[in-house]
């Protein structure tokens, strides 16, 4: 018992993961500086135990929403699953709540080191961030996102780049294990350049920007009704809406990612 919460590692759960991503949402903290930082395992923080984790931006609470968990139109199914991310660290706990305020340890990963080495985009500044979502890779076992995220900022616009390498959500004391060859993943883009450039092109022009979007979408099946490993199927999904032209005229591209594909964020236009 640590700070008055139960941790039991590798204790079987009734509830198993379902075969589809699971995105987390936002909730309002529920354990004390000192808890958090313990299932996290970090020391506490003097700052955030002053201020009850009421300052402390980089560390959020989350659960998964019962829709997203049971599959829509589920009425008879709840989760009990909690999870702590601190998002400045690159650690997760998964938390089973057991009742009466008691959580117990499922799952923590430790991914500080882990942060995708490739360049993403054009050598801009780039840190490390962990996405909220699971994505299941059978009953017993989920991945996360380790992102590498690029930014730049400019005089008439900006871009912003993230690449993932997917590593298992481990049990606590375990060290987290890549998953297969999805390494470079690209995750996410946005770009915003500035197509007008005097008086008449802002009266005139339909649209005075050129910009460019995309994101990684990925599904999970259960072949053989889930006794098998799931299988992932990613999609990188691209919107391009040049200047000077109406949004009617923007384009959309779908293409299929596997592994060893890397990071390809621009579709042919």
């Amino acid at each position: 018992v640590v700070y008055g919460l139960t941790l039991l590692a590798g204790v079987a759960v009734a509830q198993r993961y379902p075969a589809r991503a699971l995105p987390l949402q936002s909730v309002r903290p529920f354990l004390s500086a000192a808890e958090t930082a313990a299932l996290l395992g970090l020391p506490p923080s003097a700052d955030a135990a002053a201020n009850n984790n009421k300052d402390n931006e980089s560390v959020l609470y989350y659960r998964i929403a019962d829709k997203a968990w049971c599959g829509a139109g589920s009425t008879a199914c709840s989760n009990t699953r909690r999870y702590i991310i601190d998002h400045h660290h690159l650690r997760m706990a998964e938390l089973e709540a057991s009742g009466q305020g008691q959580y117990r340890l499922l799952r923590r990963g430790v991914y500080t080191d882990l942060v995708p080495q490739d360049e993403v985009a054009v050598g801009g500044q780039t840190h490390g961030a962990l996405y909220p979502a699971l994505y299941p890779l059978d009953a017993d076992t989920a991945a996360v996102a380790v992102l590498a995220e690029e930014n730049n900022y400019f005089s008439g616009g900006g871009s912003r780049y993230q690449v993932a390498d997917f590593y298992t959500l481990p049990p606590p004391n375990a060290a987290p294990v890549p998953v297969g060859d999805y390494r470079n993943v690209p995750f996410f883009m946005d770009e915003l350049y500035r197509a007008c450039f005097s008086e008449q092109d802002y009266a005139k022009s339909p649209h005075c920007h050129e910009e460019n979007s995309g994101l990684l979408r990925l599904s999970i099946s259960a072949p053989g009704g889930g006794q098998q490993p799931y299988r992932w199927h990613l999609r990188w999904d691209e919107t391009y809406w040049p200047g000077a032209v109406p949004k009617s005229q923007q384009r959309r591209y779908s293409t299929p990612w596997r592994p060893g594909l890397g990071f390809h964020p621009h579709a042919p236009r």
